[in-house]
Order: structure tokens, then C-alpha cells, then sequence
């Protein structure tokens, strides 16, 4: 009479087939959970490179517009961030003037690029404004008042003098 195979458990190709899934699925999680470490770190340092930028820039507008070129074109600032961990770095402005058709007033570009060594001295940026002399409330291109602007006052500037802008004739920043 003829026995009956039992079955006693899985094979041995079975058991490699089940190990190489195995492995293959915790290479996978393991790439993904490097991968956002690495993008959580340069979200970090892209956020306190944003803030040291907007800081600088505010520096910048809050400068009377003839003391713009000599405390900041050429500059390099330190920037140490410990509120995002993100550590020491540098930020470099470059101010430029901008031939913007005006005999009255001029314009300035300030560039702001962050470097922080730790991302293998990777520059962050840039951040861009435009500063402007005009303090009457008037267009660049002619003498057309600003809606709202009264005679001589500051409309569409900052108090000092210092205006932002995404380019010379119009308000906001980059």
C-alpha cells in the first residue's frame, strides 16, 4: 500500500522567493525614509535661506535710498539660524542700477544669494528687489500721479524713500 505524502512546510525556493521580497520591500522603505530626510533638510535650509533673505531686504528698504550702494553692494552677511536648525551660513548682495528711461529717478536691483556650507556650499536663491528714489508718488515713466497719491507725498514708497517692487513701476517683490 502507498503512503501519503504529508506536507510538512514550504520549500527552500519558496523560503529564497519570500526572502528576496522581503529584502527588496525594506531597500524600497528604506530609500523613502532617506529621501525625506534629505528633502526635510533642504526644506530647512530653504526656509531660514527665505527668512535671511526677506531680513536683508528689509534692511535694505528701510536704508535711505543714497546709502543703499555703500552698506550693501559687495556685502557678505553672516546668518545663523537656530530657530530651523539650519546653522550658520552667508548671504552675498549685489545691488546693480537699472536703466529704467528716467533722467529723475533711479532704480536699483539688490540680489540676495544664501550659501549654507553644510548643503556642500550650495547657493539658495536668489531673493530680488528694486529700490527706487522717487519720493513724490509719481510714475517712473512720466509724471502721472499714482491713484490716491496726493502732492508730494510717498505713495507707493516706504517713508524713507526706499520702495519695493516687482519691477520699477509696479508694487510688490519677488
Amino acid at each position: 500500500m502507498k503512503r501519503a505524502k504529508s506536507v510538512r512546510g514550504m520549500s527552500l525556493v519558496e523560503v529564497a522567493a519570500a526572502a528576496v521580497v522581503v529584502a527588496v520591500s525594506l531597500l524600497g522603505t528604506t530609500a523613502a525614509i532617506v529621501s525625506g530626510a534629505a528633502l526635510t533638510s533642504k526644506t530647512r535650509y530653504a526656509r531660514a535661506a527665505a527668512r535671511a533673505g526677506a531680513a536683508i531686504l528689509e534692511d535694505v528698504r528701510a536704508t535711505d535710498f543714497a546709502d543703499v550702494q555703500t552698506h550693501f553692494a559687495g556685502k557678505r552677511f553672516t546668518i545663523d539660524d537656530d530657530e530651523t536648525g539650519a546653522g550658520s551660513g552667508y548671504a552675498d548682495v549685489t545691488v546693480r542700477q537699472v536703466d529704467n528711461g528716467s533722467t529723475t529717478f533711479q532704480v536699483y536691483e539688490v540680489t540676495v544669494f544664501v550659501h549654507f556650507p553644510a548643503l556642500t556650499d550650495r547657493e539658495i536663491g536668489p531673493v530680488v528687489t528694486w529700490v527706487c528714489n522717487r519720493v513724490d508718488g509719481s510714475a517712473l515713466g512720466g509724471s502721472t500721479p499714482l491713484p490716491g497719491a496726493n502732492a508730494g507725498a510717498n505713495a507707493g514708497a516706504a517713508p524713507n524713500g526706499a520702495g519695493a517692487a516687482t519691477d520699477p513701476n509696479a508694487g510688490g517683490t519677488r
